[in-house]
């Protein structure tokens, strides 16, 4: 069996509030060579028995303690076997239904780019837009004063995720920024850009 083209980590912990939208958003792809890494730290809300009804033979799950956000991403990211890893937090969603589809051919269009970022929308608990984030590609320059790419927006070859420091479990809100730093001070000139929404943050 060929392994996917793509690994969608998705991290929850009681969710049911908002994991339905997230799971209809990327079943409903057009473009369907994808596994569905589900990382959950024992939800008790009804989140499992909402996954368990709506996933496909795509869909791993695994339901464990953790000690954190960044720990449960760690441990995800060991079990992803596509080619590229993205990710999609149980209260987010896939842009559109094409977006699969899209960022595949500009992954297989530029030659297979170590690292892509993509732009995000946000929008808050009544759906109104309150930002569209469609970053720029990273310099040093940027990278030593502040720059950041939106987080769900960066799409990484599997090997290169792998071999990359893990997330820093002690650094309780910003292990992220700490990441990008890293990966990008290496990987800055490797980098393409999707000029496009992927994702929508709630």
């Amino acid at each position: 069996m060929s392994k996917p083209f793509f690994s969608v980590v998705t991290l929850s912990l009681n969710s049911s509030k908002n994991i339905k939208d997230c799971l209809i958003s990327l079943y409903s792809q057009k473009f369907n060579n994808f596994e569905h890494i589900i990382q959950d730290g024992c939800s008790n809300d009804g989140t499992i028995e909402l996954i368990n009804k709506h996933k496909t033979d795509k869909t791993f799950v695994i339901s464990q303690k953790d000690s954190g956000l960044y720990d449960a991403l760690n441990k995800a990211i060991k079990r992803c076997e596509g080619e590229y890893i993205l990710l999609l937090h149980s209260d987010d969603c896939l842009y559109d239904e094409n977006i699969l589809q899209n960022l595949f051919e500009f992954i297989t269009t530029n030659h297979y780019p170590k690292v892509i970022i993509a732009g995000v929308e946000i929008i808050g608990n009544n759906r109104k837009l309150k930002r569209r984030w469609l970053p720029s590609l990273p310099t040093m320059f940027k990278i030593d004063t502040g720059w950041m790419a939106p987080h769900p927006g960066i799409v990484i070859k599997k090997g290169l995720a792998k071999s990359m420091p893990p997330y820093d479990n002690n650094l309780k809100i910003s292990s992220d920024y700490d990441f990008e730093i890293s990966l990008f001070r290496k990987y800055y000139a490797n980098t393409l850009l999707f000029n496009r929404l992927l994702t929508t943050m709630k």
